[in-house]
């Protein structure tokens, strides 16, 4: 495997504060994403069945563009209305939580390519998970680059 090994990952040391960065961030932004998605699944199934079917199906691409735009209904009570902006309003927070995770994953994909070329082309292997790898199989090296010469 390309990720193990010193030799494999020379340069990693260089990008590895980048990297943990955009590891930590990944994190951060599912959990968020997460908490979204489960507010707007609770609100849709407190709704009418439209709504409970749509808070029982996952919440894809299209679900969540269609709920983000769908019209208000007419003659709808403030309650209603409350009701509808908080869907639209969590289900376009949703979106550009994936937005940014699909960037995030962008950003870990070039840069694992550049230290482990080909590790994400592997079964099972994507970038968060490569990034981890290489963070773990380089915490070593990293150790003992920022020790003191104390032997000398």
């Amino acid at each position: 495997h390309a990720v193990r090994g010193e030799t494999a990952i020379r340069g990693a040391a260089d990008v590895r504060p980048l990297l943990r960065m955009l590891v930590t961030a990944h994190r951060q932004l599912t959990e968020a994403m997460n908490d979204q998605a489960i507010q707007l699944r609770a609100l849709l199934l407190r709704g009418d069945n439209a709504d409970r079917d749509l808070g029982r199906s996952g919440l894809g691409h299209g679900v969540l563009s269609t709920l983000a735009h769908r019209p208000l209904p007419r003659d709808a009570t403030d309650r209603q209305i409350d009701r509808h902006t908080n869907i639209q309003r969590l289900a376009k927070v949703v979106l550009a939580y994936r937005v940014e995770l699909c960037a995030n994953r962008d950003q870990m994909s070039a840069i694992v390519n550049e230290l482990a070329p080909g590790v994400i082309a592997q079964h099972g292997v994507g970038p968060l998970k490569a990034a981890k790898a290489i963070l773990h199989a380089t915490q070593d090296t990293a150790r003992h680059a920022e020790e003191p010469e104390a032997a000398l």
